[in-house]
């Protein structure tokens, strides 16, 4: 591999129903939560096939297949956090054979015997939006390092870090936990708008297969010792109005990415949740083709795949230490 060339990153939520609990995601995403094994199956499936590492970031609650519900070690109601998020009245408090929505453990262990290795990240215990002014410091540390925690239980070393929501916030208490890379906004031309027209012009950026942003490694922001390395596309499911955005509009978007970081030597970072692949098959489709473009374009020596922990090591090695 040359020593300047494109980074591809792929970073994966992964949270099955505690990242919807709050939008009735049990009901709503029934019938993705029942396929979910199956979906990372032939997600892990993909990613061998076409020898790519990803970065998976998990709720600490999946790393579990079975509870108490309690969890009296982590700083809720006495920091008045039960008053921003009282997630435990969504715990069972059961096991992975009777609430397998709620629990992990078998997921996390199909990806650590993937090949190539994978990295395990965080993305928060219980998946507790880390707003600045609602969420108390200590509910947040507490979070963050309960996976680090449960981490270090199976022998893995947490350092990379997804906000809930993408709410980047309390960013001295996630570094406090070990955390050193961490994925940040995107930089999309449509941030930019205000609100009222933002999500029309989301669309109109999807629909038109608008190159995303793509990052400069000398470039990205390291705050707190952690380096934000930013989203570029999230890709789109086929799910409410996304079922409007073409296929081909997916997967062009990607590509002019991947061309886009080839020719500046730079970062395109793609995520998703899992359980968007349980939207339509069509999601494996455009999957296949992007991951396709990655291997060939590395075959010729343009691009490298990396994990969130590696983008990092690259970014303090630059840096000279």
């Amino acid at each position: 591999m040359p020593e300047m060339s494109g980074k591809f990153v792929l970073s994966l939520d992964t949270e099955l129903a505690w990242g919807t609990r709050h939008r009735r995601g049990v009901e709503v995403y029934k019938r993705h939560f029942d396929n979910y094994r199956n979906l990372v199956a032939r997600l892990v499936g993909l990613l061998e096939e076409y020898q790519i590492k990803a970065t998976w970031a998990f709720v600490g609650h999946l790393f579990l297949d079975s509870c108490d519900g309690k969890h009296a070690d982590l700083v809720d109601s006495a920091h008045g956090g039960a008053d921003y998020d009282d997630w435990r009245r969504h715990d069972p408090g059961t096991d992975i054979h009777r609430d397998p929505y709620w629990y992990g453990r078998d997921i996390l262990d199909k990806v650590l015997t993937m090949k190539p290795s994978q990295e395990i990240a965080a993305h928060t215990f219980s998946h507790v939006v880390l707003d600045e002014r609602r969420c108390p410091a200590g509910m947040a540390r507490c979070q963050v390092q309960a996976c680090v925690d449960l981490g270090r239980q199976h022998g893995l070393a947490i350092e990379s870090f997804v906000f809930p929501r993408g709410n980047v916030a309390h960013l001295q208490e996630v570094s406090g936990a070990g955390i050193r890379a961490f994925r940040g906004i995107d930089a999309s031309w449509h941030r930019k708008a205000p609100r009222s027209v933002a999500f029309i012009l989301r669309g109109l950026d999807y629909l038109l297969a608008l190159p995303p942003p793509v990052y400069e490694l000398s470039r990205l922001d390291c705050r707190h010792n952690m380096l934000n390395i930013p989203a570029s596309q999230f890709l789109l499911p086929y799910d409410g109005l996304g079922s409007y955005v073409p296929t081909v509009s997916r997967i062009a978007k990607a590509k002019r990415g991947i061309k886009a970081a080839i020719a500046r030597n730079a970062i395109y970072h793609l995520w998703f949740h899992p359980f968007n692949l349980g939207s339509s098959d069509r999601m494996f489709y455009v999957l296949k083709e992007i991951l396709e473009a990655v291997r060939s374009e590395r075959d010729k020596g343009n691009i490298e795949d990396c994990t969130m922990k590696e983008i990092r090591q690259m970014f303090v090695g630059a840096a000279g230490g």
